[in-house]
């Protein structure tokens, strides 16, 4: 086993311990005051004494399978970034997580989507709940099941934001219509599971014209539609196409993409 103590205990980052429990109960009961803190090993769980470390601002941890973190995770009052990685499966977030007031960013990393939960009448019944996440800057990975648009509404001030999952509804559309009150969103990145092999059209989606970076993967959109994209992103600078578009030829248009400066095709 390895541990790495740095500025004087105020952060920690593990890379492996055969007994991951005892190793939490150590750090929660002896470094209180830690605020940075990594969990690397790759055989990792969410112990529920990680929440007592109420001074945290930055958690990242490596599970191995799909989880429920605990609801007590809105005690880390003070956490501001929120990484999760698992090997696989997906992360459940409680509604307790949009509690904590300083977060800003949450990740899932690896092969992790994170399924958020958030149903309307918790927020309804509970009042604890903010109506408005205002510090709330980055959400990656996020699971596109349940109230998702109930999220996004709340949280206006995103910049980054990462939606994979299901995208496609029955008529085989992109099913987030309309993104545009994101006023704030320069990163967006839409992964569907897989490829569907049928064409695929964005009919009512609608983008912020301020986004600077875009990646779609899976998305199977035809050609001619990328094209109607670069006219309504003027300002975007990054594109990536993952086995994201449909067809045998992409004939440009004039004017569109005045911006770009990187272009990925990938699995055309």
């Amino acid at each position: 086993s390895l541990l790495c103590f740095r500025h004087e205990f105020k952060e920690i980052i593990c890379y492996d311990d055969s007994l991951l429990s005892d190793m939490c109960s150590f750090i929660c009961w002896t470094f209180k005051l830690l605020r940075v803190l990594e969990i690397s090993y790759y055989n990792a769980f969410f112990s529920r004494e990680l929440t007592q470390l109420v001074n945290l601002r930055y958690l990242a941890i490596n599970l191995k399978y799909s989880c429920e973190l605990p609801p007590s995770i809105s005690n880390l009052s003070n956490l501001e970034t929120l990484i999760i990685s698992t090997q696989w499966g997906e992360v459940i977030l409680p509604c307790n997580v949009w509690k904590i007031p300083k977060l800003r960013h949450l990740y899932a990393k690896g092969r992790a989507n994170v399924d958020v939960s958030f149903h309307s009448e918790e927020a309804v019944t509970d009042h604890n709940h903010p109506s408005i996440l205002e510090n709330l800057q980055t959400i990656a990975n996020l699971n596109c099941y349940g109230f998702i648009q109930d999220l996004l509404a709340r949280t206006p001030f995103l910049t980054k934001l990462g939606i994979c999952g299901h995208l496609l509804s029955d008529s085989r559309n992109l099913m987030f219509f309309n993104l545009e009150f994101l006023r704030h969103l320069e990163t967006l990145k839409l992964c569907s599971n897989f490829f569907h092999g049928f064409r695929t059209t964005l009919r009512e989606v609608k983008f912020p014209a301020i986004i600077k970076r875009l990646t779609l993967k899976y998305t199977g959109i035809e050609w001619e539609e990328i094209s109607v994209l670069g006219m309504m992103l003027p300002n975007l600078e990054l594109l990536k196409l993952e086995n994201a578009a449909w067809g045998q030829q992409w004939a440009t248009t004039d004017g569109g993409f005045p911006r770009l400066k990187f272009l990925k095709l990938k699995f055309l």
